[in-house]
């Protein structure tokens, strides 16, 4: 039988003020979710979507997920529009469940879910990204994605849009199997290289996520980072791995024998000296809701009060910056596709980012797409990025092409 070894790390990475991150660590019930929203918002709404999951039924399968998904979308939308302080609030997801061997995944967002057998990671989810879908539609390569100026806008999430439709996938355990969740402030900051060497290397799950934290940290800690790590291992193969210091933070889980043991999220505190930094902070076993006490955002606020003033100014011209290159540029791109049965001209990218369209109809043609010879509905379909002159070019010239 199939057992599961698993542990959790969450750092508050060296730049963010508080931790937006939760995770979810049960006996058969596994997420990572990535708040955002500002102030206290992100938090709140990662935090709800865990305290939904970590009640999910693992027998329900695909169903029990999407279920537990609804729930959490709409508890954190009724959230948000109770309070002007947490409107627009949203999280990603990546949740898995473990029943029969079998690890069922829903992903909403670009948290991301990575699997290691026979020494190959593979990334298990897709992102639901501005530049994961540039580079399905073969717009920009991997290479370029990584350093983007707009990697960071999600084009799917949480509690943003009265429904959501989260991607399922499984896998069937092995022996010998690492996996892991993590939110973008590891994925984003460590390569995929380093993350197989390390996911290989660890002799537990606990040094595993200690380990990709401080890789995260090396790398500059620039966002909150989490890791759920679970090793599947078959007894009758080979013994469950004991940690050299201490197992007080690993859970294994059993299918349908072994007693819930729950996490969610964990302090939201920023470490006190430059030298805490590398110890992240770990969901010990058994440990209960969780608790955010006046006392701990205090610490949070007076380790962020005695950073320079040219910190927070340099991260609000970086968004400026950023912004302003996301508006110039979408204003200078072009794409064919259809309004009203019309073929048409858009300006702006073919994008729906958190309800917003990045894009507005500036021309249409009297050619009909349903007229269209089937290579001409082909490149109406593509939604390539083109100059204003190509597209006009293009649409124009329809009715000849008939």
């Amino acid at each position: 039988m199939i057992k599961l070894v698993t542990s959790a790390a969450t750092h508050l990475g060296l730049v963010r003020r508080q931790n937006e991150d939760s995770y979810v660590v049960t006996d058969d019930v596994f997420a990572v979710c990535d708040g955002m929203g500002g102030a206290r918002a992100g938090e709140v709404a990662s935090e709800v979507a865990c305290r939904v999951l970590q009640d999910v039924d693992a027998e329900a399968g695909v169903e029990g997920l999407r279920e537990a998904v609804d729930e959490a979308n709409r508890l954190i939308r009724d959230r948000g529009a109770g309070s002007a302080d947490l409107s627009g609030m949203g999280t990603t997801l990546t949740a898995a469940i473990a029943s029969a061997e079998r690890l069922t995944i829903a992903q909403v967002g670009d948290s991301r879910a990575y699997l290691l057998r026979a020494g190959a990671l593979r990334q298990v989810t897709n992102d639901h990204s501005l530049v994961a879908q540039m580079v399905r539609h073969g717009q920009i390569t991997p290479e370029q994605a990584a350093v983007h100026p707009h990697r960071s806008i999600i084009t799917r999430a949480l509690g943003t849009e009265p429904a959501v439709s989260p991607d399922f996938f499984e896998i069937e355990l092995e022996h010998g199997d690492r996996l892991l969740l993590c939110s973008d402030g590891l994925s984003g900051m460590v390569p995929e290289d380093e993350l197989s060497k390390i996911l290989a290397e660890g002799a537990t799950p606990r040094t595993v996520a200690r380990s990709l934290i401080e890789a995260a940290l090396r790398q500059g800690g620039e966002d909150n980072i989490t890791a759920v790590v679970l090793f599947a291992v078959d007894e009758e193969i080979a013994p469950l791995p004991e940690d050299e210091e201490s197992d007080a933070d690993e859970v294994v889980s059993t299918y349908g024998d072994a007693p819930s043991i729950g996490a969610v999220g964990a302090s939201r505190t920023m470490p006190a000296h430059p030298s805490a930094a590398a110890d992240p902070v770990i969901a010990p076993k058994g440990f209960g809701p969780l608790v955010r006490g006046v006392e701990l955002h205090s610490v949070a606020t007076r380790a962020w009060h005695r950073r320079p003033l040219f910190v927070l100014v340099f991260i609000v011209l970086i968004a400026a910056v950023l912004f302003g290159a996301l508006l110039l540029f979408n204003s200078s791109v072009y794409f064919v596709g259809t309004f009203d049965g019309h073929v048409a001209l858009y300006k702006g990218m073919p994008y729906t980012v958190l309800g917003y369209e990045l894009f507005s109809v500036i021309e249409t043609a009297p050619a009909l797409y349903a007229d269209l010879a089937p290579h001409l509905k082909q490149r109406v379909e593509t939604h390539d990025l083109l100059t204003k002159e190509e597209g006009q070019r293009f649409i124009r010239g329809l009715d000849s092409a008939q």
